[in-house]
């Protein structure tokens, strides 16, 4: 005999009542709701205006200082200190104008290889957007010997040292600097390696002239050249084929032309000093660097010992003739004539 079960129904609110969770506790979390902005690094500054809220040394008006960070929030590194002074040495001109883009042309502190070697240089920041770094310069001949450079460095490549015009002769390294009309020599270009691309050389026929009487620039130097140039000799002297041509921008050579030559030799033999000539092809010319206004080495023309738009050289062979104890050089079309320990050349990179 089955027996009927009768099963009360609760109240659905009970039901609900029974199933209830728990409410919700607060997190621990050892701090105080103020309703204030956190500051964790207890710089002043609340988290929603320091840069770096981890770092006390970060907070808005702070002091900048030289350790690659933005000290004062401002969104530049180092931008009271970085290229001022030989502790806080930029890598090079461009470097200082990306990080402000206001800076003028001057003298700045850079180390372009970290080798703990820093060099006042010069720095245009204007010409043709800037960023220019000066590697050679040369405004007042006196003193200048290729024998001592040579007795240096046995090798006559002057744009791959080190060195400087100093005290009435060459000397290694560059204690003074190399600046416009303030210090000569070289910054061995070798020590950017990788850091430009473009090269400008200036020149005028007058000692310790800073006009740009003629001058040539050839952007892309480097990425024409292919990467090939850095194995070869990560300098400027020799690096490429002598007589080869670039197309450039006709406004930045005083020629306004669209093709220019490279006369760009290292051979130490001195028959045929002139720059820009085809009297210097082959293996008996003297270490020189130049832009050229023709094809030269296709250009044999007695009557015009060179063609050339800048272009200095070493003007002996450690002493075996009387060309001049230093540099030779042609600024503009000079004909037969020529620059000997004389005018003032200089050469930039970025």
């Amino acid at each position: 005999m089955m027996r009927l079960v009768t099963l009360s129904v609760l109240p659905w609110s009970l039901v609900m009542l029974g199933c209830r969770e728990e409410p919700l506790k607060p997190v621990e979390t050892g701090f105080t709701d103020t309703g204030e902005s956190v500051d964790a690094d207890g710089a002043g500054s609340p988290a929603s205006a320091d840069c770096d809220d981890l770092d006390a040394a970060s907070f808005p008006g702070a002091s900048e200082t030289c350790d690659g960070v933005d000290n004062n929030c401002d969104g530049a590194i180092d931008e009271d200190s970085l290229g001022l002074g030989a502790t806080c040495p930029a890598t090079d001109c461009v470097t200082l104008l990306l990080g402000d883009p206001s800076l003028s042309s001057g003298t700045y502190w850079i180390d372009p290889d970290g080798s703990g070697s820093a060099v006042e240089v010069s720095c245009d920041m204007s010409t043709d957007s800037g960023g220019w770094t000066l590697v050679f310069h040369i405004y007042d001949h006196a003193g200048m010997s290729q024998d001592d450079f040579y007795s240096l460095f046995s090798h006559n490549a002057f744009t791959d040292e080190d060195w400087s015009l100093s005290g009435g002769g060459v000397v290694s390294g560059l204690p003074s600097g190399l600046t416009t009309l303030d210090g000569q020599g070289a910054l061995n270009v070798g020590r950017l390696a990788g850091l430009w691309d473009d090269v400008r050389m200036t020149c005028s026929q007058s000692d310790s002239d800073s006009t740009e009487e003629h001058f040539a620039q050839v952007n892309g130097y480097v990425t024409t050249n292919g990467s090939p140039y850095w194995a070869m000799s990560g300098g400027l002297l020799g690096s490429v084929a002598n007589g080869t041509s670039y197309s450039v921008d006709s406004t930045l050579n005083s020629f306004s032309l669209s093709t220019v030559w490279h006369d760009n030799e290292t051979d130490t033999q001195n028959s045929g000093h002139y720059l820009c000539d085809y009297t210097n092809s082959g293996s008996s010319g003297t270490t020189q660097f130049s832009f050229c206004y023709t094809d030269f080495l296709n250009n044999d023309n007695s009557l015009d010992h060179g063609d050339t738009i800048v272009g200095i050289s070493f003007g002996h062979q450690n002493g075996s003739d009387s060309w001049s104890t230093g540099f030779s050089g042609e600024c503009g079309n000079m004909g037969t004539d020529y620059l000997s320990d004389s005018g003032t050349f200089s050469i930039w990179v970025r």
